[in-house]
């Protein structure tokens, strides 16, 4: 009987460990400690076997990142372009592109994972995809700082108007996308137990240049 009840408080502790370091306080730890130890933390991620509403959680507290963002950028210094994209209603505006972000991110994790497993690989999709989702919530509290710094710069800007002062407003989202793709890249690379992150992050970003230079091309 001690044996049986010691056993059960093992298991206790053991899932209340397991579980409690995914929320919380456990989920700000790991996310600093991602930041340094990506493969680490993947590989307790994947030994966790998160489900797809937990994997869902990750895309929403980054979602939550890119909206305070957005929201003062808005409210504190809004550009010409900043102005036209959110329009007269900033909360239709957010719900929108807080739809069309999580569209993205997960779109873009299932294609990170098919070209992977295509490359050879030896990560399975479903695991790619959990490296590449976790890494867009790691990337996301420094892309917030990092577009806070710009905004802060164009706020104290002299010359609130012209091309080149709204340029620098949009700067903030291409200067963030580094480390979103950097941390995705990471992402997927613990997730497949592989140290070409690098590379990852070289055809990621070379993927972005073109898909941005081919809308310009569009909008033209």
């Amino acid at each position: 009987m001690a044996n049986a009840e010691m056993g059960a408080t093992g298991v206790g502790r053991e899932y209340s460990h397991r579980t409690s370091a995914g929320v919380g306080g456990g989920m700000i730890r790991r996310i600093f400690r991602s930041v340094t130890d990506m493969p680490g933390q993947v590989a307790l991620l994947l030994s966790e076997q998160p489900s797809e509403a937990r994997l869902l959680s990750f895309v929403l507290l980054s979602d939550v990142f890119f909206a305070l963002a957005w929201s003062i950028e808005a409210l504190v210094a809004p550009s010409p372009t900043v102005s036209v994209l959110i329009g007269s209603d900033l909360a239709l505006f957010l719900v929108i592109a807080l739809i069309f972000r999580t569209t993205l991110v997960y779109a873009l994790a299932l294609a990170v994972a098919v070209g992977m497993r295509f490359a050879g690989f030896g990560g399975t999709i479903r695991e790619t995809r959990t490296g590449v989702l976790w890494g867009s919530l790691v990337a996301a509290p420094i892309g917030f700082v990092v577009a806070m710094a710009v905004l802060g710069i164009t706020a104290l800007s002299a010359d609130s108007s012209g091309a080149g002062y709204d340029a620098l407003q949009v700067l903030p989202v291409w200067i963030g996308a580094v480390p979103f793709l950097w941390f995705v890249a990471k992402g997927a690379a613990a997730a497949n137990r592989s140290d070409k992150s690098f590379r990852i992050f070289v055809v990621l970003g070379l993927g972005a240049v073109a898909l941005a230079l081919m809308l310009r091309v569009l909008a033209a």
